[in-house]
């Protein structure tokens, strides 16, 4: 299982690392935390990228805006 940065599925994923922690604290994208607190560094599976990717690749512009809705309660 190869485990990556936060900086590297980033890129992986081609999105920034706002985007990226967004979608780790939504839970959208699991990651595992290597100590205890906030500021315990964290890594992402391989196979958590790809799993994220097929969930998201289905999806529309207009279905994305609306998820983006319901999560922010508007």
């Amino acid at each position: 299982m190869k485990l990556y940065t936060r900086k590297e599925a980033a890129r992986a994923l081609k999105v920034g690392l706002r985007t990226l922690d967004r979608r780790l604290a939504t839970g959208e994208l699991e990651c595992f935390r290597l100590g205890d607190g906030p500021r315990a560094p964290v890594r992402i599976a391989g196979e958590h990228i790809a799993e994220y990717l097929r969930r998201c690749s289905g999806e529309t512009r207009e279905s994305a805006r609306e998820r983006a809705r319901r999560i922010a309660g508007q």
